[in-house]
């Protein structure tokens, strides 16, 4: 009875999608938190190249970070 009501292939992917893309995420969240560590860190030791490289890397992953939130949301209402 259950299995006429569940699409189990269907679910089934859901999840993995869901774990995929949320696992990337959290990748991605902690690679900002990381970069913009080093950068600060890099500043402190006078090597502004470096630290610019960092916060790009910083701004590149927020950048990433807000276009997931969109995705989520134009896939939400789709």
């Amino acid at each position: 009875m259950i299995s006429t009501i569940v699409d189990w292939s269907s679910l089934g992917e859901a999840v993995y999608v869901s774990v995929g893309v949320g696992l990337g995420v959290l990748l991605v969240a902690a690679f900002a938190v990381v970069s913009s560590l080093r950068a600060q860190d890099a500043r402190a030791a006078g090597e502004s190249a470096v630290s610019n490289a960092f916060f790009g890397a910083t701004a590149v992953c927020i950048l990433a970070l807000v276009g997931a939130v969109v995705a989520g949301i134009y896939l939400l209402t789709q």
